[in-house]
């Protein structure tokens, strides 16, 4: 299973608008940033069959906007992926199913991080750090036993660069 950690676009900062956390969106910098970076994952031929989102509105957004470009089959908001979420209720859900080829998680700092270190390492070393709209894919060879490896850590620079 290749497993992708993408981080949402960029969003307003935090007290800017007066609304919660969970109601923050993205910028129309991070919606434009966003697409572009969609617009060039899919030209490279990535594609997910499901997409697992955060339900803080600015992954929502993010995730809408891949789905739009034809990067993912299904989109299902999932709650583990809110900050403070649990990796093992999604390691019971998802990585069990041997049937499933990719699947990208759409989230938030530090946590998408912190859970590619535990499925790489079995610890957080606080290595890893996603930018936001940024990604990195893991292959994992044997989801139940976390052994994988680290295929890809793009940067929204990168990603903004890339031309399919």
């Amino acid at each position: 299973m290749d497993l992708y950690f993408i981080r949402h676009g960029i969003a307003v900062k935090r007290g800017a608008t007066g609304l919660d956390d969970e109601q923050r969106p993205l910028t129309p910098e991070g919606r434009r940033k966003t697409t572009l970076i969609a617009q060039n994952l899919e030209h490279s031929g990535i594609r997910f069959e499901h997409l697992l989102v955060s339900p803080l509105v600015r992954a929502q957004q993010t995730a809408v906007i891949l789905e739009k470009c034809g990067l993912a089959k299904t989109f299902e908001t999932y709650p583990p992926l809110a900050p403070g979420g649990s990796l093992e209720q999604f390691r019971q859900e998802w990585l069990s199913r041997p049937e499933l080829k990719n699947v990208a998680l759409v989230g938030h700092e530090p946590d998408l991080s912190g859970w590619a270190e535990m499925v790489l390492l079995g610890e957080v070393h606080g290595v890893l750090q996603l930018k936001k709209a940024g990604l990195i894919k893991i292959s994992l060879e044997e989801p139940e036993r976390d052994k994988g490896k680290l295929v890809l850590v793009l940067s929204p620079k990168v990603l903004l660069e890339t031309q399919g």
